[in-house]
């Protein structure tokens, strides 16, 4: 029994050990997995609780940006979701799409937000379990509307699911941008404190930065000092570009309408920041002195961040993600090449100035390289380095301050050891000008009596001056140009006919002048005397003040000092007498001169008709008498006779044509054409003149053809009509060879009728054409039958042509004939 009882006591105790270690295996495994638990869930306690949770939170990259909400939470991908390991989610820009898993359990009495800290985040889908299932709770992120976010705040604030459970949501994140995306979980309460906290932050450096501008804006318009320009427009892009790199989008609250391109080409206009501060080392530092081949290297530099890199971008030749990081070293290559520049120049070239732009280049790489490599997840998160471009930028534009107010005060130094030297010298000058006016003194007395006496004989001159230019009515005038006082001596006054007292100005000078030409032509050279020194010496009408009108004449000379005109002076002659004979001298002469021409003129009708008379019309009428004398004495037969009659009557035409001609043209040489215009029916005088000249048209066997409208009316002088179109069949008739062709014809052009009178005979050379019309050329040539002519048929009708307001032209060519065209106008 004992034994049994040991059994049994030992079984039971064995039991217990047993017992024991299963409980304590179990509770090993329970806290494992509530250890492992804590590990994944957020747990929020507290309303002033914010927690950075960037360890806690899994993600996986959707490569193609494909998948949906349902294949994430398929088991394939679920296993597939990794653990990130730092603070903050971060990493280099790409095209990727991020889905970001967190677990979160509030166990405080209000509600619980997820802030995504990054103004970068292009697009951001939110996902949280609804009903058993999870659903699309909002779309937000910086390219969604403003309206879409769920707290209007600068970064985005996602509400979490109200329940004490742990909840467990989706984020899909977008963008071409380096992805930075501090998750930290909260109340509004804490959010707000956090928030507050970066405001201030902000607040600061647009306060620092905004003062900074507004004090060397300040020095810019007081010194004119090109180098503050680039420094004033470096600080103005700074407000706008570094507090868009951290969070605070100023440039889209100003302009909305820039949203989508603040993100898209923000490279391109960070860049514009970096040309104003390189563009300012450039001339502070004095590159193009100092270092030249660094200044060439730089402006390639800048030559590639300004100008391949923003057509890059706005091409989209290079993705944006590649794009984005290559300008981010570019920029850390130009911060650290404008460090080593300006040690060098502050420690070997010894400049004292690049002292403080060395130290503010230092501050801005140093910041810049912390937060780019913060950014892109190369150096752990932390709030200082992520900001650290506030206080870099800061202290650089400090920094750079001090290096022109050291400048300044440089230049003021120079200035003033100038101005001592200035003064030294003016010191030693005062003290030779005081030996030289002991001297002075002496030479004045003596001056002074000689000067007494050239003053007396000055007087006297003066007095006969006067009188001999109010004699000869010359006067003088001057203008101060400084003071503006005019002065005008006795005799220009009375020149003008004002009185004495006449207080004159170059404004009232002027309006004295003949209103038209001769006040424009006074005007000009004035203004050329006063502008360029050009000396002038015209002739012009003036109007007294009593309204007289004479001829003056005006001599202007200008002083200049330094290229500025002082004073002009002058003189001014009354030449009224002079012209008014110059002008009754001209009249005679034109007088004379008409005469002369009309002598000349009657003297050449006069040759004119007397070669006519003894030539053209003595041939025809001897011809004609010692026919009529052969028939007296009767040396020829009636039947001979008969066969001369043709020949007699041609004569006799000829001369019949011949003294109309004659008379028409000594008429109008003698009194001049009287026209006496009235409605002509054109066809009915062309058919008449054709009737006329059908039977000489015959003889030669010449076909006469005309095309004249029976509506065509012209407004000229019937006579005159008649004589022109007459003339000019005689003419085509006279010069057209047998069996040819004579075309009469007419046409409307515009208010004007054109007739034209076209032959087939010997035509003109060119030369024959250009003198036909010509007063002084006699152009007559024998028929093609051997008719004769005076040649003042073409002259009679150029000039009653033109009489009656129209115009004659001649179109031909030798051996094919001629075509006359002249036009009449219409009523």
């Amino acid at each position: 029994m004992e034994k049994v009882a040991k059994y049994v006591s030992t079984k039971n105790h064995c039991k217990k050990l047993l017992l024991s270690f299963l409980f304590c295996t179990f509770l090993l495994g329970c806290t494992a997995s509530l250890l492992a638990q804590n590990e994944e869930v957020v747990v929020l306690k507290n309303e002033t609780d914010l927690l950075l949770v960037g360890k806690q939170l899994y993600f996986w990259e959707d490569i193609d940006g494909k998948l949906s909400i349902e294949d994430i939470l398929s088991p394939t991908y679920q296993a597939k979701f990794q653990k990130n390991t730092t603070n903050v989610f971060a990493r280099p820009a790409s095209t990727k799409v991020y889905w970001i898993k967190l677990t979160v359990q509030n166990l405080s009495s209000v509600q619980a937000w997820i802030e995504a800290g990054s103004i970068a985040l292009w697009y951001i889908d939110y996902y949280t379990a609804e009903a058993g299932s999870y659903q699309l709770k909002l779309q937000t992120g910086f390219f969604r509307p403003e309206q879409n976010k769920a707290y209007p705040t600068n970064l985005f604030w996602l509400p979490l699911p109200g329940s004490s459970q742990p909840q467990t949501v989706y984020l899909r994140i977008q963008s071409l941008r380096t992805m930075e995306l501090p998750l930290q979980v909260g109340t509004l309460l804490s959010l707000h404190q956090n928030k507050t906290k970066t405001d201030y932050i902000v607040g600061g450096f647009v306060g620092l930065i905004l003062m900074m501008f507004l004090y060397n804006l300040f020095l810019l318009i007081a010194t004119k000092d090109r180098v503050y320009i680039w420094y004033v427009l470096y600080l103005f892009s700074t407000i706008f570009i570094f507090t868009f790199l951290n969070q605070y989008p100023l440039l889209v609250y100003l302009f909305p309408k820039l949203r989508y391109a603040s993100q898209q080409y923000i490279i391109s206009l960070q860049n514009i920041s970096y040309l104003f501060a390189a563009v300012f080392a450039i001339d502070f530092l004095n590159f193009r002195r100092h270092v030249p081949y660094f200044r060439v290297y730089l402006l390639c530099l800048l030559l590639v961040m300004i100008g391949v890199i923003p057509c890059c971008n706005i091409l989209h030749i290079i993705p944006f993600p590649i794009l984005s990081l290559t300008n981010q070293m570019l920029v850390l290559v130009l911060a650290l090449s404008l460090v080593s520049v300006s040690l060098y120049l502050w420690i070997t070239k010894k400049e004292r100035i690049a002292k403080f732009y060395a130290w503010g280049w230092i501050f801005f790489f140093s910041s810049t390289f912390s937060f780019i490599f913060t950014i892109n997840g190369v150096i752990p998160y932390h709030f200082l380095s992520r900001n650290a471009t506030f206080l870099g930028v800061s202290l650089e534009a400090l920094m750079f301050s001090l290096a022109l107010a050291d400048r300044i005060r440089q230049m003021r130094k120079s200035q003033l050891e100038s101005r001592l030297a200035i003064l030294q010298k003016t010191l030693e000058n005062k003290k030779l000008i005081e030996q030289q006016n002991i001297i002075l003194e002496q030479k004045v007395k003596e001056r002074t009596a000689e000067l007494q006496e050239q003053k007396h004989l000055f007087e006297n001159q003066s007095i006969m001056l006067e009188q001999m230019s109010s004699l000869a009515r010359v006067g003088g005038w001057e203008l101060d140009l400084i003071s503006q006082k005019s002065t005008w001596s006795k005799t220009t006054k009375e020149i003008h006919e004002v009185p004495l007292d006449f207080e004159p100005s170059i404004e009232k000078g002027l309006a004295f002048f003949k209103e038209g030409k001769d006040r424009e032509k006074i005007s000009q050279a004035v203004q050329q005397l006063i502008e360029y020194g050009t000396p002038y010496n015209i002739e012009l009408k003036l109007i007294t003040a009593k309204g007289n009108e004479l001829w003056v004449r005006l001599i202007g000379r200008a002083e200049f000092e330094q290229g500025v005109c002082k004073r002009i002076y002058g003189a001014i002659y009354d030449i009224d007498a002079m012209k008014r004979a110059e002008e009754k001298i001209k009249s005679q002469y034109d007088i004379l001169l008409k005469h002369s021409e009309k002598l000349a003129q009657a003297n050449a009708t006069k040759d004119k008709l007397f070669s006519i008379i003894g030539h053209d019309l003595r041939s025809p009428i001897n011809t004609l008498l010692n026919l009529l004398d052969v028939i007296s004495k009767g040396f020829i037969s009636v039947e001979e006779f008969q066969q001369l009659l043709p020949k007699v009557h041609q004569n006799v035409k000829t001369v019949h044509h011949t003294l109309e001609n004659l008379l028409q043209w000594s008429y109008s040489q003698m009194q001049g054409i009287k026209s006496a215009p009235k409605q002509v029916e054109l066809h009915e005088i062309v058919l008449e003149n054709i009737a006329l000249f059908t039977e000489a048209a015959q003889n030669k066997e010449i076909q006469l053809i005309y095309d004249v409208p029976s509506d065509y009316v012209v407004f000229a002088d019937e006579n005159q009509t008649r004589l022109i179109i007459r003339n000019l069949l005689n003419n085509a008739i006279k010069f057209t060879k047998k069996g040819g062709t004579i075309s009469v014809f007419a046409k409307r052009e515009g208010n004007f009728i054109v007739l034209t009178i076209k032959d087939t005979g010997v035509g003109m050379s060119e030369e024959q054409v250009a003198s036909l019309f010509k007063n002084n050329t006699s152009f007559s040539t024998y028929g093609t039958s051997g008719e004769k002519g005076t040649g003042l048929g073409l002259m009679l009708c150029k000039e009653m042509v033109e009489q009656n307001k129209g115009k004659i032209c001649v179109e031909s060519e030798l051996g094919k004939g001629s075509a006359f065209i002249f036009s009449l106008p219409m009523p």
